[in-house]
């Protein structure tokens, strides 16, 4: 949210936003001029890019180091509106009634937001500073003071508009769209075992093989009327078994011969 007051141009996050990021004022703090250098203009309306840099400098450099940069090298104020340290605490340094000195030939169009570190030879912003810059610039979209500045082509790195290298090795889709969060790991799938069912093979019946006991040797009769002879049982001895039994069988042929005659 912005709008212009006696002290400069009031702006902070909101709608959620300052729950995603934390933005300090420091224009009252910081050395040098932070509401009047290089020149005042009023008509934020103005503004049509938000340029992106990097201060080529250590991690732990603050905004207030930067400032003292720029005012050694002649310098009346910061060059910047905004200072980003690697936390990703946003720092209001550069009114946004004033042009600041971060894009040559460009400064009454363009507000420039610098990330403290040194982004070249494979060095990139820290996720904090990512989430801080996206923060930022979608309170800009949202903000209907800034006109201008709607939708991605408003966001521009400063190499996009200098003879520059400017701001080195940034990913611009993640200042657009947030930083993907690479600690996230998929749900893994559940795999349900499939029971197979036991294979029944049946082994192939063999017939059984009934052995029946040998026939007795019975002599073929011719003559239907020819008496069968008893056979000889030889008694292994004075047994009383054995003598019941060869009066058994004698008795039983007797039977048959007489059924025979009497057909």
């Amino acid at each position: 949210m912005a709008q212009r007051e006696p002290d400069g141009v009031i702006f902070y996050l909101e709608n959620g936003r300052e729950n995603e990021a934390k933005l300090v004022d420091d224009r009252m703090s910081i050395s040098g001029d932070s509401f009047y250098w290089y020149q005042v203009d009023e008509n934020l309306s103005r503004w049509k890019y938000l340029v992106a840099h990097h201060s080529v400098t250590a991690n732990n450099a603050t905004a207030e180091d930067l400032a003292r940069m720029h005012l050694n090298q002649g310098w009346s104020g910061i060059g910047y509106h905004f200072v980003i340290t690697r936390d990703g605490i946003i720092h209001y340094v550069g009114d946004l009634g004033t042009w600041r000195a971060n894009v040559g030939g460009m400064n009454d169009v363009c507000i420039g937001v610098n990330m403290i570190g040194d982004f070249r030879f494979g060095n990139t912003p820290s996720d904090a500073q990512y989430r801080a810059f996206n923060v930022l610039y979608r309170e800009f979209v949202a903000d209907s003071r800034f006109p201008g500045i709607k939708g991605p082509s408003a966001l521009k790195f400063h190499r996009e508009l200098n003879a520059t290298a400017c701001p080195g090795d940034v990913n611009k889709d993640w200042i657009l769209n947030g930083k993907p969060n690479t600690n996230f790991v998929p749900p893994v799938a559940t795999v349900v075992p499939v029971v197979t069912p036991p294979v029944v093979v049946e082994t192939p019946k063999t017939p059984v093989k009934v052995i029946l006991p040998e026939k007795e040797n019975v002599p073929t009769i011719a003559d239907p009327d020819q008496e069968i002879q008893p056979p000889v049982v030889v008694n292994p001895g004075p047994t009383p078994s054995y003598l019941f039994i060869e009066q058994l069988i004698q008795l039983w042929y007797t039977i048959i011969n007489i059924i025979r005659r009497n057909k």
